[in-house]
């Protein structure tokens, strides 16, 4: 027996008779095919990792594929003949020591055949001084992209509030943004009521926000509950009612 070492995955063949029918050999060949497949992701994943640097900090973005298991779960169109899926993964370096100081996963790419390798998107959105990583949202609401901003203060990256706002219009110009956002408890499945905000200036501060009442959809009459009253005496019950 001789081991062969290839990539990370080491392969140990045996020697047999000619006329030996070779269990092994399958074996062998099954490890070979799955180093191939390790060394070929790991390359993909290599040149599927972009980059950009702006005042201070690297953003990186990689897409990761992988193989998702066979359910007989309801699957998205167009995903029933294949399991290759991809996720886009977004890290944050301080340049000064290399030190990672955020990450987060984005968006994902079901029945993945291919392509979305490109550099993150990064922009001051907030109009703040400090780069902004912005996240594209693939599930097609009004809510576009999620926006992580800088806080010098704290050194951290955190989520923007505009992420929340729907229908949202930013003009760079004059440094303002506009959305709204659903609110309210209600029983009916139709919000009870609509904020629309108004954010101008370095940051994005909320300067106005005006409260909408929705209509209600009307409701039902439903049946009263059945309440029941008891009496116990000398634990025996002696009154029952409805």
């Amino acid at each position: 027996m001789s081991g062969v070492l290839l990539g990370q995955v080491e392969i140990y063949e045996v020697h047999q008779a000619k006329n030996a029918v070779s269990a092994d050999k399958v074996f062998v060949d099954s490890l070979r095919y799955l180093n191939d497949q390790l060394q070929s992701r790991v390359a993909e994943e290599k040149t599927s990792l972009k980059a950009v640097t702006a005042k201070g900090f690297r953003f990186e973005r990689k897409l990761k594929t992988y193989e998702a298991p066979e359910t007989q779960e309801a699957k998205p169109p167009g995903m029933r003949n294949t399991t290759r899926q991809a996720i886009a993964i977004y890290r944050i370096y301080r340049i000064a020591d290399n030190k990672l100081i955020f990450m987060i996963s984005g968006e994902t790419y079901f029945n993945y055949k291919g392509g979305e390798i490109r550099e993150p998107l990064v922009e001051d959105v907030d109009f703040d001084g400090w780069p902004d990583l912005v996240i594209p949202n693939l599930k097609g609401s009004q809510i576009a992209n999620r926006y992580f901003g800088y806080d010098a203060k704290k050194e951290v990256f955190s989520e923007l509030f505009i992420s929340l706002l729907m229908d949202l219009k930013i003009d760079k110009k004059k440094q303002k943004a506009t959305g709204f956002r659903f609110s309210g408890h209600t029983a009916s499945p139709v919000p009870s009521y609509k904020i629309h905000y108004t954010l101008q200036g370095p940051g994005l501060p909320i300067v106005h926000e005006r409260k909408e009442e929705l209509p209600q959809p009307e409701r039902k009459p439903q049946a009263p509950n059945l309440v029941l009253f008891s009496k116990i005496e000398n634990n025996f019950l002696i009154e029952f009612k409805l």
